[in-house]
Order: C-alpha cells, then structure tokens, then sequence
C-alpha cells in the first residue's frame, strides 16, 4: 500500500477527510503522522484503564481472602467489613459471579452476629444476581435460599422459612441426591420450617428423609442425630 492509498483513521473522519483531499504530500504525512499518534495515544489509555481494573480486582481478591479468613476465626464483624468491600469492588469491576459470592459471604458473617436486616439484604442481593446468571436449578442458588429460610426462621417469618428452605431443598435433591449430606441438612431444616408453620405431617416425613442421611454420614453419637431424636421427640407431642 503507498502513501495515497492508506485508509483513513475512523477515529478522525472529519479532520482526516479535509487532509486526504490536500493535493500536497506534506498534509499526507502530517495526516499520516497524526493518525498514528492517535491510535498509540488510544493504545496507551486503554491499557492505562486495564491496569487500573486488575489493581482493583487483585486488591478485591484480597479483601476477599481477608475477610473468609476473619469469618473462619469468628470474628464476623471485621470479616464483614472486608467482604463488603471486596463485594463493592467486584461490583465495580462488573464480575458479577464474585460479587454474588462476596455479598453470600456478607449475609454470613452479618446472620452470625444476629444483624438479620443486613444478613437479608446481602442474601437477597446475592439470589438476585445468582438468578441473573444461572438456571434455577443452579446450586448456589440454593446456597442463598437456604440462608434466607434459616434467616426468617430465626426471626419468626415462619411462611417465608418454608418456601425458600423447600425450594433449596428441591435443588439439592435434583442436583446432588437424596443421600447427600448437604441434602439431609436441608431435609433438617425443612422439617423444622414446617414444623414451626404447624405442618406436622410434612415436618415429620422430612424429619425421617433427614435421619438416615445424618446416621449415614455421621453415625448414633453426632450433634446433628442427637438434634434430630430431640426435634422429632417435640413433634411427636405436638401431634398428640
């Protein structure tokens, strides 16, 4: 390709177009000369932005890590602090996959320390976004209805309770098996939904869904059996 045959710079038509239709050579190159300059200068600030994302993600993973690392030590008030923040970077970056994670891990750490209004928004933030991403019989979908069925459990929204704990549990079914344990906890939990809400019948067959998943997993001696005989014990006085 010669000088008189270089395609013009789309990102300087109209100054581009007045040079091309100069008859002199020298408005050719200087046409030719500012284009490049252009495109290096756009080369420059693209990567300028770019850099400035990774530093932003690279300082989100570390609030991550940070605040996992104090939830894990049970210090839930300053892992909430970090999580929140890598929540907001990530949100910002626009990973939505992490910001959903980071906003389930807030809920975590905010429903230990029994702050039940930030625990809701951050699980329902985190199943909003879960639902823009993946199919509804997706498991971390699950993951963030099984936090708000144990969220209005312990606040007395018994009705709530059921209906996001029975809709994990349909998940974990489907997706993992009847005999998974994370599949028994949430048969646990779904008996005491409906066991709070006066269903007997339906807490009392989750119970037994529950039982021989815990004796699997666990055997006679665990917390959770032990919880179980207790819970079922209750229902059976209830029943009459």
């Amino acid at each position: 390709m010669n000088q008189f045959n270089r395609p013009i710079n789309p990102l300087l038509p109209t100054f581009s177009t007045t040079l091309w239709n100069q008859k002199d050579s020298y408005y050719r190159d200087v046409y030719f000369f500012i284009s490049l300059a252009a495109a290096v200068l756009f080369t420059l600030l693209g990567c300028s932005v770019s850099k400035a994302q990774s530093l932003d993600t690279l300082k989100a993973y570390q609030d991550l890590d940070q605040g996992l690392a104090y939830h894990k030590e049970k210090n839930f008030d300053s892992a909430y602090v970090y999580l929140l923040r890598a929540a907001n970077q990530y949100q910002a970056a626009g990973l939505e996959e992490r910001y959903a994670f980071a906003q389930l891990r807030c809920a975590f750490s905010a429903h230990r320390v029994r702050k039940y209004y930030l625990a809701e928004k951050h699980y329902k933030q985190s199943l909003e976004t879960y639902e823009s991403l993946y199919p509804a019989d997706n498991l971390k979908i699950a993951a963030s209805c099984m936090g708000l069925g144990s969220l209005y459990a312990a606040t007395g929204n018994y009705y709530q309770a059921l209906i996001h704990t029975n809709r994990s549990l349909a998940v974990k079914v489907d997706s993992l098996g009847a005999d998974h344990i994370d599949t028994g906890v949430n048969y646990y939990n779904s008996g005491t939904a409906h066991m709070n809400y006066g269903e007997y019948e339906n807490a009392m067959d989750a119970y037994q869904k529950a039982l021989p998943v815990y004796l699997k997993h666990h055997g006679e001696d665990h917390q959770r059996v032990s919880s179980l005989y207790v819970n079922m014990g209750i229902l059976y006085d209830k029943r009459g």
